[in-house]
């Protein structure tokens, strides 16, 4: 599913507080949020 489709926003606006909170949450209901960050601080340290 593409994050796009997972938040209901497009990715030509803005991002608006709403749309990236939805984001986090799916992300901690799914415990899907602390590999996500493990994978930005890896990309961000290489």
């Amino acid at each position: 599913m593409r994050l796009r489709q997972i938040c209901h926003f497009e990715l030509n606006r803005m991002l608006d507080e709403s749309a990236i909170l939805r984001f986090r949450h799916l992300l901690e209901q799914h415990n899907l949020a602390q590999q996500g960050f493990a994978t930005v601080n890896r990309q961000l340290a290489a």
